[in-house]
């Protein structure tokens, strides 16, 4: 059997829209999840634009008025319409789009099947709720932290062959070795560039290749084969061959390009846990350094290796709870840990911006849930204070002139570019002395 590299999804790419999906769901809840209903659900999506618009590939075969249609959101698309639209597209198995449409939802455990029928998880409520952005990362974190290969619910991972592993837990091993690995070397860590994250995350199959693959990359870079990040294509290749075992060049040119689309969606989704962040011009993934104490708490708690689950039910039940796993900081011990370094953190700003300290409260004398809320205050209160550090740091010539600039430049740009713009107008905004507070979408 040969080897495939893992995904987190190819069927919802923007993680703005797996929400979407959701909520279209609700409308079959409890619903048989049935050949009809899983061909109702396609045609929702199509009606509510969640699925399909804007997308070329989508329009071919269309009517002219389908596509004014589906072009115009002024203009709602009634049930029938969409139904016209779905059939127009002549799917050789219509019930089929809309179970992969639905396979995101179950893989992160915001929805299960149960008895045949469609029902949504109370991760999946929590995702659900008008304030779900504040607590993003933890919904997907608590998915993460669980999702593994193989697992019952795919087939294409089987079991006893080359796969053991967490996705999530195993990138964040694999960054922070390579991160002690540079340092070790007396170098400046810097995470994995966007090339070699795409190159060997998607293809870590297995828990115990961490170590091996951490060494892989610091060989690459010591010998030249990666320079300021990008990996040399005859490389790519040849990692690409031994990977398939076959060098096949459409084989090869297939999963080299695979790679990079499954290494670009998976940063997406990773980078909404606080625990991941982008920096370097925005071409470098890298282990947030606020967060590490939680971090290093999760690396010495977890070492990716998979669970056993009898039926696909356990495993659902499992990655659907979200009082599973309990997480290993949410102890007083280290909860006062991470308070002490936040505390550090936010002195360290005040001083900066010149500002009297803010009254540190008891939290010697708390309980648990009242540290945690306490943790959540200082983190709200650090970041305005980051928010003013930055707005003064955007306002000088200087910082103007590099934001108009790489504004004027940004279609040239090798990185995540709709996230780019997003820094860019922030920084600009900063620099129009205009704002209390900016708020990234």
């Amino acid at each position: 059997m040969t080897k495939k590299p893992w995904s987190v999804t190819t069927t919802v790419r923007n993680p703005d829209r797996l929400r979407g999906f959701l909520a279209v769901l609700q409308e079959l809840e409890g619903s048989d999840w049935n050949h009809e209903n899983q061909k109702k659900y396609q045609i929702l999506l199509i009606q509510s634009r969640l699925y399909g618009y804007g997308k070329q590939q989508f329009y071919n075969g269309l009517t002219d008025e389908q596509i004014e249609l589906i072009d115009n959101p002024s203009t709602e698309i009634s049930f029938e319409q969409a139904e016209e639209i779905f059939d127009e597209k002549n799917y050789e198995d219509p019930p089929m789009r809309g179970r992969q449409s639905l396979n995101p939802l179950k893989k992160f455990g915001f929805a299960v099947i149960k008895n045949r029928k469609i029902f949504i998880t109370d991760l999946g409520r929590l995702f659900l709720q008008d304030d779900f952005k504040d607590n993003l990362g933890e919904i997907f974190l608590k998915s993460f932290l669980k999702w593994q290969l193989p697992n019952p619910d795919s087939q294409d991972y089987p079991k006893d062959t080359y796969y053991d592993v967490k996705p999530f837990v195993a990138t964040l091993h694999l960054i922070n070795k390579v991160n002690q690995k540079e340092i070790d070397c007396d170098n400046k860590p810097k995470g994995l560039s966007k090339q070699e994250f795409s190159l060997f995350v998607p293809t870590l199959l297995h828990y115990k290749d961490i170590a091996f693959y951490a060494q892989r990359i610091v060989d690459l870079r010591r010998e030249g084969t990666t320079r300021s990040g990008v990996v040399s294509e005859s490389y790519k290749k040849q990692f690409a061959e031994k990977f398939l075992e076959t060098d096949n060049p459409e084989e090869v040119d297939k999963l080299l390009k695979n790679l990079k689309d499954y290494g670009d969606n998976t940063i997406r989704y990773f980078r909404l846990i606080p625990y991941v962040y982008i920096h370097g011009g925005d071409f470098y993934v890298d282990l947030e350094p606020r967060r590490k104490i939680e971090i290093e708490s999760l690396l010495n708690h977890n070492n990716a290796q998979t669970k056993s689950f009898e039926s696909k039910e356990e495993y659902f039940a499992y990655i659907s709870d979200i009082s599973r796993p309990q997480l290993p900081w949410e102890t007083f011990e280290k909860r006062i840990e991470i308070i002490k370094e936040l505390i550090e953190k936010v002195h360290q700003c005040e001083r900066v911006l010149q500002k009297e300290n803010i009254e540190i409260r008891n939290y010697l004398k708390m309980q648990n849930d009242e540290l945690e809320d306490y943790i959540t205050e200082l983190r709200n209160y650090r970041r305005s204070l980051l928010e003013e550090k930055n707005r003064k740091k955007s306002q000088s010539v200087e910082q103007i002139k590099s934001c108009i600039k790489n504004l004027k430049n940004i279609h040239h740009s090798e990185g995540d570019r709709p996230i780019l713009l997003e820094k860019l107008a922030t920084l600009g905004l900063h620099a129009l002395d205009d704002a209390r507070e900016i708020k990234p979408n």
